[in-house]
């Protein structure tokens, strides 16, 4: 069995799914932000705190294999 491949298979997929994630909040939140003028200012608001998860998200999982790097044996 070849666990190391498949874990790595599993976190390519999890990094997919949560860019994925935050570019269709993205678009959905810029639809609604063009459509109603009266909840812009939420919906720009809600656009940055999906940046905000998405950076935080990319950064754990690059420091996650940053950390495993230096530490092969843990």
């Amino acid at each position: 069995m070849d666990y190391l491949g498949d874990i790595q298979t599993l976190r390519n997929m999890l990094l997919v799914l949560i860019n994925g994630g935050v570019v269709l909040r993205l678009v959905y939140c810029a639809i609604y932000a063009s459509a109603s003028y009266d909840e812009k200012e939420i919906y720009f608001k809600r656009i940055n705190n999906a940046l905000v998860f998405g950076v935080m998200a990319n950064l754990l999982i690059v420091f996650k294999d940053v950390i495993l790097s230096y530490f092969p044996g843990v």
